[in-house]
């Protein structure tokens, strides 16, 4: 028996050092991404000013960040800018006369590329202080990410801390991190959901500079709703997040909500169903049970 229990803990060490690899590739891709997001938050304070900027970027289910905004760039701005400035045959803007009946062509040529955007690059590259609310937002994002991406490094640590001292007993090596099943299951299942939260509290009121033809998902009270000139939130956020609450349900096998309150109540039951159901009650309470 203890050489299964050293088998098991020894399982329990490879698991937790597979996690705290898997800890190490998510937080560096967290860094490079909020990273990115801060210094677009510094660079572009007018889109940071009205919330257009900073929109939940979190670690969908895989390891993969995908942004949920379309950023505009200075470039594609300037030409936009460009083009609406010119006028000629075709663009439908009218040529406006002066007074002596003639056109003012010649000021309208003479108008150069840096005396276009000029005024708007000056206007847009001023200093601004950042507001609060863009960096709160990203202060939730980030304390909630790294909440979800820990807890289960968490969670193996503890049970890799437990298995060692069912083998050695109170002479088995423990740290800071140890903790027994019980407090070990609330402590995770606490961090599980300040970590949705905190990412759903960043997420919430983020206004993506995105196409509105069609309506997109997003938080209102308790319920996602659709609301085309709303507040908008990407479709993979709002997957991502409901994955992530739906595996709150796995605390239910877990010890020690298995062991002290499913595994009785499913027992009973499926023992129920075994006793009262004729020929088939068995087979049904074995595929309940499983």
């Amino acid at each position: 028996r203890r050489g299964e229990g050293e088998a098991l803990a020894r399982r329990m060490d490879l698991m937790t050092k597979l996690e705290s690899i898997k800890f190490a590739f998510r937080m560096g891709i967290l860094a490079v991404n909020l990273g990115r997001e801060y210094r677009r938050l510094v660079t572009d304070r007018d889109s940071a000013a009205d919330g257009r900027v900073l929109c939940a970027r979190i670690l969908q289910d895989g390891g993969v960040l995908r942004p949920g905004e379309y950023a505009v760039p200075v470039v594609e701005e300037e030409e936009r800018l460009w083009k609406m400035r010119y006028v000629g045959r075709r663009t439908g803007r009218r040529l406006f006369g002066s007074s002596a009946g003639g056109f003012e062509t010649a000021s309208l040529c003479a108008t150069g590329h840096s005396n276009i955007v000029g005024p708007w690059q000056s206007a847009t590259r001023q200093e601004k202080p950042m507001p609060f609310s863009a960096i709160a937002k990203l202060g939730l994002l980030t304390m909630g990410e790294i909440l979800h991406v820990y807890r289960p490094l968490f969670w193996a640590q503890s049970e890799q801390q437990h298995s060692w001292h069912q083998v050695y007993g109170d002479g088995a090596r423990r740290d800071s991190l140890s903790l027994g099943p019980a407090r070990a299951w609330l402590v995770s299942l606490i961090m599980d959901v300040l970590s949705h939260h905190l990412t759903l509290a960043a997420a919430k009121d983020c206004r993506a500079n995105v196409s509105r033809k069609r309506a997109t998902p997003v938080w209102a009270g308790r319920k996602w709703k659709s609301d085309e000139f709303g507040t908008e939130i990407p479709a993979t956020t709002v997957n991502e997040l409901r994955r992530r609450k739906m595996r709150w349900m796995l605390y239910l096998l877990r010890s020690p909500a298995w062991d002290f309150l499913v595994q009785p109540m499913a027992e009973a039951t499926t023992d129920g169903i075994g006793r009262y159901v004729p020929v088939l009650g068995k087979t049904v309470a074995g595929y309940i049970m499983e």
